[in-house]
Formats: C-alpha cells, structure tokens, sequence
C-alpha cells in the first residue's frame, strides 16, 4: 500500500492479522511439498520392483503377452524373425538332425566307438 511516505510494510491478512506470505514463497513450499510426495512415492515404487512383487510380475508377463502379439501383426517383426529362425535352425536343429540320421545309419556300435575317440 502507498502512503504519502512511500510503501508500507508488510501485507497483513485482515481477519487474523498476521502477515502475508509472499506469493513466491507459497509457490515455492507448495513445489517442495510436491517434489517431496513425488520422491516419497518413487521410492515406495523403488522398494515394490526389488522385492518379490506379485503384481510387478503378473504386469511384466501381460506386457510380454502383449508385446509377442504385436510382433506377430507387425511385418518388420515378421521380416526379422525368418533369418532368426533359419539361422537357429542351422546352429540347433540341423547338427542334431546330421546326428541322428548318422547313429541311424551306423548303428549303435560304430557310433559308441566313434564317440569314444572324440
């Protein structure tokens, strides 16, 4: 308030008569009391994922479900995956397969000195 000597003192609420908090200051403890209730849940939510938490585990398995879905409707996905699955069919299946067709052919007894030498 301006006065014929200049500004006046502090501003005073006219009910209780105790000074106003500047605006500045309200926004600020208003902001820390956020920042605090943001912290404290981050760290509940901290505590929650290094447990055992059922929740957390039944979340990531529909996560899972739904990200192998989308994949599958996805064609970049689909056109990742075809050189995937032949290299993994040459590094697991084909071996075993050469194997079993050699055993097949050699009979027990020559594949057990085989694999006796190796």
């Amino acid at each position: 308030m301006d006065s014929i000597l200049g500004t006046s003192g502090v501003e005073v609420d006219f009910s209780t008569g105790r000074p106003l908090a500047p605006k500045a200051e309200v926004k600020a403890s208003k902001a820390r009391q956020r920042l605090n209730n943001v912290l404290v849940n981050a760290w509940l939510i901290s505590e929650e994922l290094h447990g055992n938490s059922q929740v957390l585990k039944i979340w990531l398995q529909q996560y899972r479900n739904r990200l192998l879905e989308l994949a599958k409707a996805d064609p970049v996905c689909q056109a990742l995956e075809e050189p995937i699955r032949a290299l993994r069919e040459n590094l697991e299946f084909k071996p075993r397969l050469a194997e079993k067709v050699a055993r097949m052919a050699m009979g027990p007894q020559l594949m057990s000195i085989i694999d006796r030498d190796t």
